[in-house]
């Protein structure tokens, strides 16, 4: 696992880094473009020229963003996945995908970036009922100091945010311990929890999974609810709709991109079944709001379609 320094924005491979492994910050986002982002190889062989390339300046910007709001709350180290996952390499890229729920698990903090939320936007400034200056409130790097007004005028455009559409998205939102929502100036609208509500209103996931959610407890959350939050979601590739599911399963799964969709949830769900005791991956539905009864007791027959 390699790590950003926020400050200074140097890639530190895992060799060099600490011999005690230190706590990091991460962040859950939607890519730009494959072209816009800042790849493993700029930041090792053309790290100087970055910012003077117009094609990455978007990926650029957004990283130093990511590292200066990270270096600002207290974290000397971060994780991006753009950058840290060498993803010409194969072996990297399997570890990588496989290790992803651990990796977000483990960080201090995540920073979920809504790059289509725009605090001031949101409102006029005269609906916060604030005594603030607007100079004071544009320069404001936490929202939530405004109480109500803010979070119910942010509302409408938060739960329509690209983000909860996203198939990788869906593990780091229940993986982190800490997670914070920044809007498109990466100030902070929010913990998971102060958006439970709006979570469950646009991701049909109760509050009381978005805690402490642990991927091998199927009693309280079975694979049927968890590929029913997964049905609204997609990925740039196909294969990748399945292998953004492998964290919340507590299972391994080898990339095989190129395969297809049907045939990489077909691995999934024959995985599942030798793994787990849990039926409810005959009946999965769309709707998670009731759990799903198994259709029958029987573990033979023909697999369901995939969710996405």
């Amino acid at each position: 696992m390699r790590l950003l320094k926020t400050c200074g924005y140097g890639l530190v491979e895992a060799h060099d880094l600490p011999d005690t492994f230190p706590q990091y910050a991460i962040l859950s986002h939607t890519w730009i473009s494959p072209k816009d982002e800042i790849t493993y190889q700029d930041m090792k062989n053309r790290k100087e020229d970055i910012e003077n390339d117009i094609y990455k300046q978007k990926g650029w910007s957004k990283l130093r963003a990511y590292c200066d709001r990270a270096a600002k709350d207290g974290w000397e180290w971060a994780w991006m996945d753009t950058c840290c996952i060498d993803k010409t390499n194969p072996a990297d890229t399997q570890e990588a995908i496989n290790a992803m729920f651990r990796w977000y698990q483990n960080a201090g903090i995540c920073y979920a970036y809504l790059e289509d939320v725009n605090f001031l936007k949101a409102f006029s400034l005269s609906d916060l009922g604030s005594d603030e200056e607007p100079d004071e409130v544009a320069g404001s790097e936490n929202v939530a100091c405004f109480g109500n007004a803010a979070h119910a005028a942010i509302k409408p455009i938060f739960t329509r945010a690209k983000w909860f559409s996203r198939g990788w998205t869906l593990q780091e939102l229940l993986a982190p311990n800490y997670l914070v929502f920044v809007d498109q100036e990466w100030r902070r609208i929010g913990c998971r929890e102060d958006w439970a509500a709006e979570i469950r209103e646009s991701s049909r996931i109760e509050a009381r999974h978005l805690t402490g959610f642990n991927p091998r407890d199927f009693r309280s959350c079975s694979i049927a609810m968890r590929l029913s939050w997964a049905s609204r979601r997609k990925t740039t590739v196909e294969e990748d709709e399945t292998y953004s599911l492998v964290g919340l399963f507590a299972i391994s799964l080898p990339l095989i991109y190129g395969e297809g969709r049907l045939r990489a949830f077909n691995r999934l769900q024959r995985e599942l079944i030798t793994v787990y005791n849990d039926d409810s991956i005959f009946a999965w539905r769309a709707e998670p709001c009731i759990e799903t009864r198994p259709l029958s007791s029987t573990r033979k027959g023909k697999l369901p379609a995939p969710p996405f």
